[in-house]
């Protein structure tokens, strides 16, 4: 089995045993095939900004089966972070900028083949509070074989799941999302969005049609501060989901299923951390089944939902309600099932 390893400490990548390290020699920019390039705007008082960045160009080469060889792990990017100099402090999305230099998040952009069946992740760098080197795994393959993603922690992980091919992904804490026609997906201790903060506009992932979802200790903490019903953590659009543990501590809603989707949660648990929201409902259903049995903790009287969930059945709506909603501890559901999938 091919493995693809990757060690944050030194930013090396390692692929059935090629080495690929860091240039230590001097080189001369302007002779690479992605020369630098400078952006440059100057204020009235004489002040400026300026931006350094990479300008990649084809240059006649063949890119794919030529310069990115078929089968291979390949890195999209080339060269430095672009940087970002001003000798004057500046507003930037509201925020004062004080003068200085600065670089953009370094990021690691691989189109993962289908002769990779491993990468394992060694952290010894990234934090919650310094991030580090990200990397985004693009899955577009279709090998019978699934790709296994182990370890990568601290939001270091962002993965397109976009071919039919088998995901699973163990003890990970980073971002994932699914296009409609993706391969099966299996979690294992697995966080999505995890550490992020309540402040954050994170959507959760969409699983289609297309998928087999399955997985053990699913934590998903995505949504958004300012607006509850924001980001979901899980759309369903004709799943089949099966879930042992799920936990999540936002609250725009945890589920919502539409195209006949099946759902089997066993083990949920929603925090709320807002009021309640009259109507509201963790579990959103539109003629799809759910199994459901879990916990809805809040500490404070009055916060919430005040359903379990509502249901859309052929047109006709109706809810199953919290008869705890309001209280200052939170309610169980001791088991939940309603089978609105037949087309």
């Amino acid at each position: 089995m091919q493995k693809f390893v990757v060690l944050c400490c030194s930013a090396i990548l390692l692929s059935a045993s090629v080495l690929v390290p860091r240039s230590s020699g001097q080189q001369d920019k302007s002779q690479r095939p992605s020369p630098p390039a400078q952006a440059q705007f100057s204020f009235a008082d004489g002040k400026t900004v300026t931006v350094d960045y990479s300008s990649p160009r084809a240059k006649g080469r063949k890119i794919f089966g030529g310069l990115v060889p078929y089968g291979q792990v390949w890195r999209a990017g080339a060269n430095e972070a672009t940087t970002i100099v001003t000798d004057t402090a500046v507003t930037v999305g509201g925020k004062t900028v004080p003068a200085g230099t600065y670089t953009s998040s370094a990021n690691v952009s691989c189109a993962i083949p289908d002769t990779v069946n491993h990468i394992l992740m060694y952290d010894s760098k990234n934090s919650v509070t310094s991030p580090g080197t990200t990397y985004t795994f693009t899955i577009a393959g279709s090998s019978s074989t699934p790709l296994v993603i182990d370890g990568c922690m601290h939001q270091a992980c962002s993965i397109n799941h976009t071919g039919i091919r088998t995901v699973a992904i163990r003890d990970t804490n980073g971002g994932y999302q699914a296009a409609a026609g993706a391969g099966n997906i299996y979690f294992e201790d697995a966080a999505i969005g995890g550490y992020m903060p309540l402040t954050t506009n994170e959507p959760g992932p969409t699983f289609y049609s297309s998928q087999l979802v399955t997985g053990r200790q699913l934590d998903i903490e995505v949504g958004s501060a300012s607006d509850p019903t924001l980001y979901p953590k899980i759309q369903c659009e004709g799943a089949n989901i099966w879930l042992l543990g799920y936990k999540t501590e936002h609250d725009s809603p945890s589920v919502i299923e539409t195209a006949h989707c099946q759902a089997d949660l066993y083990g949920f648990y929603y925090y709320n951390t807002n009021a309640a929201n009259s109507g509201s409902a963790p579990m959103v259903l539109t003629d799809s089944s759910l199994f459901a049995t879990g916990f809805h903790n809040w500490n404070v009287a009055g916060y919430g939902p005040t359903n379990w969930v509502n249901e859309t059945r052929n047109g006709v709506a109706q809810s199953l309600a919290m008869p705890g909603s309001g209280n200052s501890f939170g309610e169980a559901l001791n088991m939940f099932y309603s089978y609105g999938a037949n087309p």
